[in-house]
């Protein structure tokens, strides 16, 4: 029925059951499981015959559902991209680098619009994973590591991975955020997307239903908008908490009734924390 995302609607087919396993409730931003269809090792195999003529591109182009989707998305990196054009750089090195994985976050965000637009589902499932692995290591950064793990980052000495991050995410004692990290984990299904797996292969026969490109445009949308409530925090400002609040508010009401995920209950906030006073070295 969709993915159950934390900060963001017709009711679709029942999930296949490995989507229905990653349902979970993830604090200020409803992260869950996606509408994409029953992978091909969940099937009886087909044969070689299956994959004999690949598509090159989308058939048809964006549906009409698609487009107006993506002209919403589009319109949200534009607020996005005007707050950010506005903000001064960080003289610490924590906050610089979470900042700059918060504008990176802006630009995966844009460029999977541009590449919907033009029917280029396969690049813009990939680049899903690269925009929700940059805004967990923004949030990562801020709330979760130690200065010298965050010196380490900066010396390419240190990589740690989404799924390490994710992991330390959700043992924190955090409550808005652990569930975030709890959420990202169950979402193995983007690493296929990002790294040419079936999930990627597959589609270049079946092609893509038009609610997994829309459950894209969402996710999109709300890693995004994940990123904005984490720039408020840092900055401290108070219109980018304004429009993070707003955006979680639409993108959590969108969830609920296109992809049948809980409806926010009262006094839910798409907002982060205060961020713990970090005594780095200047």
């Amino acid at each position: 029925r969709g993915l159950k995302i934390p900060v963001s609607g017709v009711r679709f087919p029942p999930r296949p059951p490995f989507i229905s396993r990653a349902c979970r409730n993830a604090g200020p931003f409803l992260l869950g499981p996606c509408p994409y269809g029953v992978r091909m090792h969940d099937e009886q195999p087909t044969g070689v015959q299956e994959f004999a003529t690949p598509l090159i591109m989308a058939s048809g182009g964006p549906t009409s559902a698609i487009r107006t989707r993506t002209a919403k998305s589009q319109a949200l990196h534009l607020e996005h991209a005007r707050e950010l054009l506005r903000l001064p750089q960080f003289p610490t090195l924590r906050r610089s680098l979470a900042a700059c994985g918060i504008v990176l976050a802006a630009e995966h965000h844009a460029a999977i619009g541009i590449l919907v637009s033009n029917g280029h589902y396969s690049t813009a499932h990939a680049l899903a994973r690269p925009l929700m692995e940059t805004t967990v290591r923004a949030l990562w950064l801020s709330y979760i590591a130690q200065f010298d793990v965050v010196t380490r980052l900066a010396n390419a000495t240190s990589r740690p991975d989404l799924d390490d991050m994710a992991r330390a995410i959700k043992k924190a004692n955090i409550p808005e955020l652990s569930p975030i990290g709890e959420a990202v984990l169950k979402q193995g299904i983007f690493h296929s997307f990002a790294h040419a797996g079936i999930e990627q292969l597959i589609r270049r026969v079946r092609g893509y239903q038009e609610e997994e490109v829309l459950a894209l445009l969402l996710i999109s949308d709300t890693f995004a908008a994940m990123a904005m409530a984490l720039a408020a925090k840092l900055y401290d400002d108070e219109p980018l908490s304004q429009l993070a609040e707003l955006t979680g508010c639409s993108l959590a009401l969108e969830s609920h009734f296109r992809f049948g995920n809980p409806r926010p209950h009262d006094g839910w906030r798409a907002q982060f924390p205060d961020l713990p006073t970090w005594k780095d070295p200047h």
